[in-house]
């Protein structure tokens, strides 16, 4: 009878711990844009006119060794891509066709790539290749889990979803734009800012339906 009662004793706090990291995992998805995005906006606010500026560098110039913003930059990156690992957990668990799960991993790309930006900073090679990973596969990671929810019958969130990934497709629609007008490829960081919001927001907004989904 004793060993029966802890074992049951066990059993529950095996149970405890489960649904609290299943929670923490979803949590991840808010916690993770929080922190990647909010190092970087504070780092374009302290970094000095010769270590940034919106005009004239990319957002990774923020990452240099030199820059005053090194440590901040690149820490949020890489706490932000690793913490957003853990979402892939809840996003697979609530996966419920093919086109999903290829969004899932998509994500995990993403997320994995972001971290990564963080530990090749400029000029490190390949610092180039995992940030086009990052920015390539938001707005597929997006598109996808859309039409994933559309083919469930969720027109909201399919739309929605969607519509993040149309963000990307304009933000880097329109710089393209303008170098084509104007001949400059100066506000490079201006569309790399964009796709990291929308990246970001929609980390969040898909957080908050999987919690109402639980709840």
């Amino acid at each position: 009878m004793q060993q029966a009662d802890t074992d049951e004793r066990h059993a529950k706090r095996a149970e405890t711990r489960s649904h609290l990291f299943d929670r923490a995992t979803v949590w991840s998805g808010i916690v993770a844009p929080v922190l990647a995005l909010g190092c970087v906006a504070l780092s374009t606010l302290i970094a000095s006119s010769a270590e940034f500026t919106w005009a004239g560098k990319a957002l990774s110039d923020l990452g240099r060794r030199e820059a005053s913003t090194f440590w901040l930059f690149n820490g949020g990156l890489f706490g932000g891509g690793t913490i957003g690992v853990f979402f892939t957990r809840p996003l697979w668990r609530h996966a419920t066709n093919r086109v999903e799960r290829l969004s899932v991993v998509s994500f995990l790309i993403s997320v994995t790539s972001l971290a990564l930006i963080g530990v090749f900073y400029l000029p490190r090679d390949p610092h180039g290749f995992v940030a086009m990973l990052f920015f390539v596969g938001g707005p597929i990671t997006h598109v996808l889990y859309g039409i994933g929810l559309l083919q469930r019958g969720e027109t909201r969130g399919g739309w929605l979803s969607v519509g993040f990934g149309v963000v990307h497709v304009f933000a880097w629609s329109g710089w393209f734009g303008y170098i084509a007008a104007t001949g400059s490829s100066d506000y490079f960081a201006v569309p790399e800012m964009l796709a990291a919001l929308a990246f970001g927001g929609w980390a969040i907004a898909v957080t908050r339906q999987l919690q109402r989904e639980t709840t």
